[in-house]
């Protein structure tokens, strides 16, 4: 279910019939004749042409998303640490969510979004516990600078775990088993599917963003680290997950 796509046909479909629909000042003869000039000309494309077409849509509606949430953590970075804030869930994963779908199988800008992924956490530990390093580390990840992963004695999301979200476990509905991440997460999203099973920490992640509950094996971790600091350490080492995805799973100990 790729939802942005079909939006994205749409919107092109819609363009090109306004071509073709709009008034024109001429006479009705030579009016009729450019329309069906106009209506050939829109089935000249081949299939391909019209998918290339969407595509470099969705890419041209991401790259204005990515732009906009890069203002926003910069304009954050310039006050850094700022007021003093409960480390709370992000406005921006919604956000970044979206610009994933858009960009699903682009590395450059999946790169991209992992890195403002980053510096969103970092801003926000900044704020959390006024530690200006997190606000040097931000600007790093902002600045598309390569940070090495602190090293972890065990890393929970090494193996698979198992987990499961459900939007209201008293009322069960349509729970996806094991899907794609990026059909789990629009589903999820829209209301589509009631529930996800999948590893851990997407369930977990989609509960605390999108609402819901979710049951999993609790992580066994020989340390004394906070579940903060555990993802200080290990958001690096993982950045096809947002932060908080790891933060949302730790923070269940």
């Amino acid at each position: 279910m790729r939802l942005p796509g079909l939006c994205a046909a749409a919107c092109l479909l819609c363009l090109t019939l306004s071509v073709g629909c709009a008034p024109s000042p001429s006479s009705g003869g030579l009016w009729s004749q450019q329309e069906l000039r106009q209506e050939l000309v829109m089935f000249r494309f081949s299939n391909a042409q019209r998918a290339d077409g969407a595509r470099a849509y969705q890419l041209g509606v991401a790259d204005q998303q990515l732009a906009s949430e890069r203002a926003r953590l910069q304009d954050l970075a310039t006050n850094c640490p700022g007021p003093s804030q409960a480390l709370e869930v992000s406005t921006g994963d919604r956000v970044r969510d979206g610009i994933r779908i858009q960009a699903q199988g682009d590395a450059a800008r999946l790169a991209s979004i992992a890195q403002l992924a980053m510096a969103d956490w970092q801003l926000r530990r900044a704020a959390s516990t006024g530690d200006a390093g997190f606000c040097e580390a931000a600007r790093a990840s902002l600045a598309g600078q390569k940070q090495q992963p602190r090293p972890v004695a065990d890393d929970p999301f090494a193996a698979a775990r198992p987990a499961t979200v459900e939007r209201d476990p008293a009322h069960p509905g349509l729970v996806l088993d094991n899907p794609p991440v990026d059909q789990a997460l629009s589903s999820y999203a829209l209301g589509a599917a009631d529930g996800v099973r999948a590893n851990s920490p997407f369930p977990e992640y989609l509960a605390w963003v999108y609402g819901g509950t979710a049951s999993a094996q609790v992580p066994s971790i020989s340390n004394d680290l906070s579940a903060e600091q555990l993802v200080d350490a290990l958001a690096l080492t993982h950045p096809e997950w947002e932060p908080d995805a790891l933060y949302a799973a730790l923070r269940m100990r």
